[in-house]
């Protein structure tokens, strides 16, 4: 089977810069991206072959912030914040 880097030699693969307070919780991968949740609720989405930004999306303010690692479930991604619970999904 064919390695794509980090796992087999260790050799950073891609990095990105992201804007705004430290992502909070574990990065987590579905569908061919990486979703990054900061202390301010903003989940910044990564394509996780390239480690380009698809989007920025602010899901909480005040004090909803996200504080957890989202959840993938049913072809759904979970969040939450520290008043309600988001399904994101098709």
């Amino acid at each position: 089977a064919g390695s794509r880097g980090a796992p087999a030699t260790g050799k950073v693969i891609w990095s990105t810069s992201l804007e705004g307070p430290m992502v909070w919780g574990s990065p987590t991968g579905a569908d061919g991206k990486i979703y990054l949740f900061n202390l301010s609720g903003t989940v910044t989405v990564v394509d996780a072959a390239a480690g380009t930004v698809l989007s920025v999306n602010p899901m909480a303010e005040g004090d909803n912030d996200i504080r957890s690692s989202p959840v993938v479930a049913h072809n759904c991604l979970f969040l939450r914040t520290a008043s309600k619970l988001y399904c994101v999904g098709k």
